[in-house]
């Protein structure tokens, strides 16, 4: 059951045996999102599928340290998203989740994170840096497609971490790095 939280602006529901609280939805204006610590003394530990989809007013959200998960498309189509801070906890970041956030320049993935899933960038075209840690063990389909930082490299095998999850160019000869430990499947 959704709820609306009339101080936050969020609606959300109740999730873990009612023990945490999930977004669902955002209902303010505001283009500077403040996730809440808690709703109704629960810890909010989840950013639900499409709660902020095509928001696109919001440039800049920020998350506590409770969360750690973020859920498929949930910022999908915010184009003026540009800043997301303290996303230190978070550990899951769903399909798509910020596919088409068009001004989002740079991401470092939390240490928490081990799966890079499929589209979470596709079309972010302004995102130039990322920055994917060794605990990547595994990366879904296009994760980075239609992103400067995609663009920008060179010809050759894209690896991310130690997972080799590209080859961008014509195929002639590939030679793969030593520290390579996975080669994804539609590499």
């Amino acid at each position: 059951v959704n709820a609306v939280d009339e101080d936050s602006q969020f609606t959300y529901r109740k999730i873990k045996d009612n023990s945490e609280i999930e977004l669902t939805g955002y209902i303010g204006n505001s283009n500077t999102v403040n996730i809440p610590g808690t709703i109704e003394n629960l810890d909010v530990s989840s950013i639900g599928e499409g709660a902020f989809e095509n928001k696109t007013a919001i440039e800049s959200v920020k998350f506590t340290s409770k969360v750690t998960n973020i859920d498929k498309n949930a910022f999908k189509g915010c184009a003026s998203l540009k800043t997301l801070t303290k996303m230190n906890e978070v550990a899951s970041i769903g399909e798509s989740a910020f596919e088409g956030c068009s001004s989002l320049e740079s991401f470092v993935f939390p240490s928490n994170v081990t799966e890079v899933s499929s589209r979470v960038f596709y079309g972010c075209s302004s995102l130039s840096s990322i920055e994917v840690h060794r605990n990547i063990e595994t990366i879904g389909r296009d994760p980075f497609s239609g992103t400067k930082w995609y663009n920008g490299q060179p010809d050759g095998i894209l690896t991310a971490g130690k997972i080799a999850f590209s080859y961008k160019g014509d195929i002639t000869d590939i030679e793969i790095p030593l520290d390579i430990e996975k080669i994804n499947n539609y590499a």
